[in-house]
Parts: structure tokens; sequence; C-alpha cells
């Protein structure tokens, strides 16, 4: 019976510390989430036009020319640039660049 117990009390532990565990890995990947917009954020403010000449100043989607106006977002792989028809059928798909999905004002029209 003791034993049962003592097992059962280490089993409560382990599970235990295998959820602060899990809740400490996620945190730590929305930090570096966090620091990884930031720091592109950043660079998206200083070398906007970089950007856009990198992509041939094409539209990242349809592929078609983009003049002065295009929206810099944030896709998995990095930055991209996107005419503005794009950047708001897209809206779901990628983040802006300028806020998180709560706090992004381009959306909410």
């Amino acid at each position: 019976m003791n034993s049962v117990l003592v097992i059962f009390l280490i089993a409560i532990v382990f599970v235990f510390l295998i959820i602060t565990a899990l809740a400490c890995l996620r945190t730590h990947r929305v930090l570096s989430e966090r620091r990884r917009n930031k720091r592109l954020r950043k660079f998206a403010d200083d070398n906007r036009g970089e950007i856009g000449q990198a992509q041939d100043w094409q539209c990242f989607e349809c592929k078609s020319v983009m003049l002065s106006n295009f929206h810099i977002m944030v896709d998995s792989e990095g930055l991209v640039a996107l005419c503005v028809l794009c950047s708001n059928r897209f809206g779901e798909k990628y983040r802006h660049i300028y806020g998180d999905d709560d706090e992004c004002k381009d959306f909410n029209v």
C-alpha cells in the first residue's frame, strides 16, 4: 500500500514537472518569435527599398510590378513585399510587419 502511494506521488510530481517544462518551452518560443519580429521590423524600416529591389519590384504573390506603394509583411521565411491588393487579400496569411495581429489596424477596415 505504501509503495503504491509513493509511486503515485512520484508520478504526480513528474506530471507537474513535465507541465512546467512545456510551459517554459512555450514561453521561450513566444519570446523568440517576438525578438525575431522586432529584429525584422527594424530591418524593414531601415531597408524598405532593398526588400522591394531583392524581389525585382514584383509582388511576392501575384508577381505584378510594384511601384512605390507596397507593404512589407512577415512570411514564415522572412520578409516579403506585397502589392496593396495582395496585402489586403492575404491579410490572414501574413502578419503585418508593423504590428501583431491584435494590434494591426490595417485589417480592421
